[in-house]
């Protein structure tokens, strides 16, 4: 059983690949939704390829057809956040959380980058601010997300980095350790619908 299974191991990854592609293909041939939604979805495949530059062409680019896209907004704020260009990041979620006040993931991101400016009492309440409208972003990336990227460990959540900073603020100031680097950098960033 376990020899067949080996030997057909392969073929079914093609075949399973091969699938995958074609249904990519007949969806994303579709017409847009929304004006821009081909930019976006292209940026949004360069960004999780981690190919920034191509990504920002791409959202600008969308951006330019629909400027009121609140997750447009967003994916560039994340895309500029990855640049280090912070303030032009926050900038963006900012427009994103202002085109659409419920936006829990956007929250989630703004909150990761006030975390890296050390703005922790920013971080603490954009953190409830996404909790709030989507409890859902406790849970963080599912064993299938995982699995996909080849992620062994389930990563830091939104919810625990804001039980964190939640024990530390509450310390004297000099005893509060808020920065800790292999903790903040597996936090993940958020997109609608999945995580980056």
């Amino acid at each position: 059983m376990i020899d067949t299974l080996k030997k057909n191991f392969l073929p079914l990854c093609m075949i399973a690949l091969l699938a995958g592609y074609g249904l990519y293909f007949i969806l994303s041939s579709r017409d847009e939704s929304f004006k821009g939604e081909r930019e976006y979805r292209i940026s949004n495949i360069h960004l999780e390829k981690k190919n920034i530059a191509r990504a920002l062409v791409h959202i600008d680019r969308g951006l330019e057809e629909n400027p009121d896209f609140p997750p447009m907004h967003m994916t560039r704020g994340i895309i500029l956040m990855l640049e280090g260009k912070y303030i032009e990041s926050k900038n963006s979620f900012d427009k994103a959380i202002s085109g659409r006040n419920d936006f829990a993931e956007a929250y989630a991101n703004r909150g990761i980058l006030n975390d890296r400016l050390e703005k922790y009492n920013e971080a603490a309440k954009d953190y409830r601010d996404a909790l709030r409208y989507n409890p859902s972003l406790a849970e963080g990336p599912g064993w299938l997300w995982r699995f996909a990227r080849n992620i062994h460990e389930k990563q830091p959540t939104i919810y625990d980095r804001l039980n964190y900073l939640e024990k530390e603020l509450k310390k004297p100031e000099k005893d509060r350790v808020l920065k800790y680097d292999p903790f903040d950098k597996k936090q993940n960033m958020y997109q609608p619908g999945k995580i980056l």
